[in-house]
């Protein structure tokens, strides 16, 4: 981020949920205060909401897993508090991307809730077997150039977005994109941030928001055997023999490798990998714990950054790549 640093919070076991592991890469910007805040918060906070919505569950006599909503209210209800004790603990002008996304593995599912332009997308097999990838994007960036509905939403609010002129004239003469130069002010002229939400950025408030949208993704092809949403298998298809490949990213990588690209190398790496060692993708339910496919992902997360960094990236980078076995 801008004048900012990132963070990660790998996952650490979990109790008394089906869900197998969480994770988040936060962004900073205007410091890095509101990143590491987030970054140390995180599973602690995950573990309270998750209480909380375990108590209610049982007040109204249902299982907490029964409905959808409960796991995006808990991981949703995690990055909203991380804002408020950011925002009421700490009055600076910093703030953060955050981008979390939960596994559960009884119902072969991935919930992702993100605020800001860290990014997080699934690879997977195609429905052809190996012919093929097919990449998900798990979060969407809450940036004005690609979100005209947030800066309609902004605008309303009594907020401008616009472009720095200058720094538009230097991006275009790079060969990028003049979107990438909208940026966020209160009508006072305060800001610049180029995002429409955020945690933290407190004088930016109620422009720049912490709320958090979510979408929900099988982690297989739903016609794979391990893959079914209910989690009994027994597709119709085949089963996909590979596995499935979950990256979340900061902008430092996303500005300058497209999913597509990222989604190409991951598979790149398998493949050659596979071929020179074709047990290392084997595994049962779960994300990959042998050394083999833990290696394979620390070198496709080094790769990507690498691959960042050589196409001009000047940004503060963090990847996390998670394997997902075949089922």
């Amino acid at each position: 981020g801008e004048g900012g640093a990132d963070s990660a919070s790998p996952s650490r076991p979990l109790s008394g949920t089906d869900v197998s592991a969480v994770l988040a890469v936060f962004d900073g910007h205007g410091g890095d205060a509101c990143s590491k805040h987030a970054a140390r918060r995180f599973h602690d906070t995950y573990e309270r909401e998750l209480l909380a919505a375990k108590k209610i569950a049982a007040a109204e006599r249902k299982s907490l897993y029964s409905q959808l909503d409960d796991d995006i209210a808990v991981l949703d209800g995690t990055l909203l508090d991380l804002d408020r004790t950011f925002s009421r603990a700490v009055r600076l002008p910093g703030g953060s991307t955050a981008v979390a996304v939960a596994v559960d593995f009884v119902r072969g599912r991935l919930v992702c809730s993100n605020v800001g332009d860290s990014r997080a997308v699934l690879i997977r097999p195609g429905e052809e077997d190996a012919e093929g990838v097919a990449v998900l994007p798990l979060s969407s960036d809450h940036s004005p150039g690609p979100r005209p509905d947030e800066v309609e939403r902004i605008v309303r609010l009594g907020g401008e977005v616009k472009a720095d002129l200058w720094e538009q004239a230097v991006v275009l003469a790079a060969g990028g994109k003049a979107e990438s130069c909208q940026r966020v002010f209160q009508p006072s002229g305060a800001g610049g941030l180029n995002m429409t939400r955020a945690l933290g950025d407190v004088y930016l408030k109620p422009l720049v928001i912490p709320d958090p949208e979510s979408t929900v993704t099988s982690i297989r092809q739903p016609n794979d055997v391990a893959g079914r949403s209910d989690g009994k298998g027994g597709g119709s298809g085949s089963g996909s023999r590979h596995p499935s490949f979950l990256v979340l990213a900061t902008d430092g990588v996303w500005d300058v490798l497209p999913n597509g690209l990222v989604a190409e190398k991951v598979w790149d790496i398998y493949s050659s990998r596979r071929q020179l060692a074709p047990s290392a993708s084997a595994g049962g339910e779960g994300p990959a714990s042998n050394d083999d496919s833990t290696s394979d992902a620390q070198i496709m997360a080094l790769t990507l950054v690498q691959m960042a960094q050589h196409a001009g990236s000047k940004d503060n980078i963090t990847c996390m790549v998670v394997q997902f076995p075949a089922p």
